[in-house]
C-alpha cells in the first residue's frame, strides 16, 4: 500500500515538473514561437549555482501550473547547445531570459516568488529588451550563434584533423599565388610589348615625314 502511495506521489511530482522543456539548438525554432511566452534557463551540468537554482525553477514551474498561467519554461544546456549559448550572449551561469514576440529580456531575479510575481504582474515589461542587431533575433545574435557552433565543432576535432586542415590551407595560400603569378606576369609583359610595338609603328611615319621634309629643303 505504501509502495502504491509512493508511486502516486512520484507520478504527481513528475506531472508537476513535466512542463519544463529541454530546448536545444535543433528544436529552438520550432518550439519558441512568436506568440508564446517563454522563460529560458541557460545552465551547465557542472555549474554549482545552476544546481542551486534548479529547485527554485521547479517551484516556479509548479506555481505556474497551480495558477493556470500559460507560460512555458525551458532549460538550455550550454555545453551541448553552443549555438543558443552564443546567440543569447550567455556570459554567466545561470542566465534567465524572458521571451515574447521575439523580444528578449534578461531576468535578474532567482527567487521563485519574485519570478512568479514578475510573470503575474507582467513587470517584465519594465525591463529594456534587447533589440536591433544586438538582439538574439538580430544579425549579430544569429552570427554569434553560428560562430559559437563552429568553435564548438572545431574544439571536438582531433589534433591531427586540425593539423591536416591547416596544412591544406597553407598549401593553398602559398600555391595559388605561385601558380597564378607567372600567368599574370606574362600577360603584363605581352601588354607592354604590344604597347611598345604600337608606339614604334606610330613613330615611323613621323620619322619618314621628317626625312622627306629635309630632302625638299
Amino acid at each position: 500500500m505504501q509502495f502504491l502511495r509512493l508511486l502516486s506521489f512520484l507520478a504527481l511530482v513528475s506531472f508537476c515538473y513535466a512542463k519544463i522543456i529541454q530546448v536545444t539548438d535543433e528544436n529552438f525554432s520550432s518550439l519558441v514561437n512568436d506568440s508564446d511566452e517563454w522563460i529560458l534557463d541557460f545552465y551547465a551540468p557542472w555549474c554549482h549555482h545552476c544546481k542551486s537554482f534548479e529547485s527554485s525553477y521547479k517551484l516556479l514551474d509548479n506555481s505556474l501550473l497551480s495558477n493556470g498561467m500559460n507560460v512555458k519554461l525551458g532549460k538550455v544546456d550550454t555545453d551541448s547547445n553552443p549555438y543558443l549559448a552564443a546567440r543569447f550572449f550567455v556570459s554567466r551561469l545561470p542566465t534567465v531570459v524572458h521571451i515574447k514576440n521575439r523580444q528578449v529580456r534578461f531576468i535578474s531575479q532567482r527567487n521563485p516568488s519574485a519570478l512568479l510575481q514578475l510573470l503575474e504582474e507582467e513587470t517584465w515589461k519594465e525591463i529594456e529588451p534587447k533589440t536591433g542587431v544586438m538582439s538574439p533575433y538580430g544579425f549579430m545574435g544569429i552570427s554569434f550563434g553560428y560562430i559559437g557552433a563552429i568553435v564548438k565543432k572545431v574544439s571536438t576535432m582531433s589534433p591531427w584533423t586540425l593539423v591536416g586542415g591547416l596544412v591544406v590551407l597553407l598549401i593553398l595560400a602559398i600555391g595559388l599565388p605561385a601558380y597564378l603569378g607567372p600567368a599574370g606576369g606574362d600577360q603584363s609583359k605581352r601588354e607592354t610589348k604590344t604597347s611598345a610595338s604600337s608606339t614604334s609603328v606610330t613613330a615611323r611615319p613621323d620619322a619618314i615625314r621628317q626625312r622627306r621634309s629635309k630632302r625638299i629643303d
